[in-house]
């Protein structure tokens, strides 16, 4: 008996040793080169005005994000008081990438750029901002597709004639759409320009006026990346003498 509780302490003892112990990877970290660029650099940047108790504690901040936090933080920081955004608050946004992938932070630098650029969307700086820090605030899973189908929308809105939006209403565009398809994990740039151009030029199509045909491509992409081809699909069907003959309105209302 004496035996068996010995051995069952021992038992607990190493099952206890075993889920409080480091996790495999939490070694393989550079965290004290993190800290050491981040206090070298905002030691360097005498006109943030930070006292050595406030370089510190943001080195720390960030040494906590790992390998490659000390650049992604040091390169949003840049961006962001070079554009005129005070310190305090850029070094605040920064921060909130210390965590994030490299690919993240390239995927806010993108967007941003494509957001404040003068030869693109020209909004002002918090609200490229903002647009920026909501966009790039998606699963890692779908960074790839949030950048490619925001850059793909702001083009296509710009840049087609029979858009003709400002550009504020081309970013509320692009945006919208870029998080519904983070919704789907899916790209749904291509789909929403393909609808476009179906209901506005297409031969086949209805031949809408821009804003009846941004309402039903709005309401009809919700429904994710095939729902072009079963809009298309069944606005033919409707429309077809030897389908359902309908009217065009008819068509549209059962497609």
């Amino acid at each position: 008996m004496k035996t068996l509780l010995i051995f069952v302490v021992l038992i607990n003892s190493a099952f206890a040793a075993i889920c409080s112990s480091p996790k495999k990877n939490d070694n393989l970290c550079l965290s004290a080169r993190e800290y050491i660029t981040t206090l070298g650099f905002l030691r360097d940047r005498k006109e943030f005005g930070l006292n050595e108790a406030e370089i510190q504690k943001t080195s720390d901040s960030v040494s906590q994000g790992c390998s490659g936090a000390s650049q992604r933080f040091i390169n949003i920081t840049k961006l962001l008081t070079k554009l005129g955004i005070d310190t305090r608050s850029s070094i605040k946004y920064a921060l909130k990438f210390t965590a994030k992938s490299d690919k993240e932070t390239k995927a806010f630098v993108e967007i941003f750029k494509n957001s404040y650029n003068p030869g693109y969307l020209d909004l002002d700086v918090l609200t490229s901002l903002k647009l920026s820090l909501k966009l790039a605030n998606s699963p890692l899973s779908n960074v790839d597709n949030t950048l490619s189908d925001f850059k793909n929308l702001v083009h296509f809105c710009l840049n087609n004639q029979s858009m003709d939006l400002s550009k504020p209403a081309c970013a509320k565009i692009a945006t919208d759409i870029t998080l519904l398809g983070q919704k789907f994990n899916q790209k749904l740039a291509k789909p929403f320009t393909k609808l476009m151009f179906f209901l506005q030029d297409n031969k086949s199509g209805p031949k809408l006026n821009r804003g009846q045909a941004l309402a039903i491509a709005q309401e009809v992409i919700q429904y994710g990346p095939l729902s072009f081809e079963n809009f298309k699909q069944a606005f033919k069907l409707s429309l077809s003498k030897k389908g359902l003959n309908r009217s065009i309105q008819k068509s549209l209302v059962f497609a």
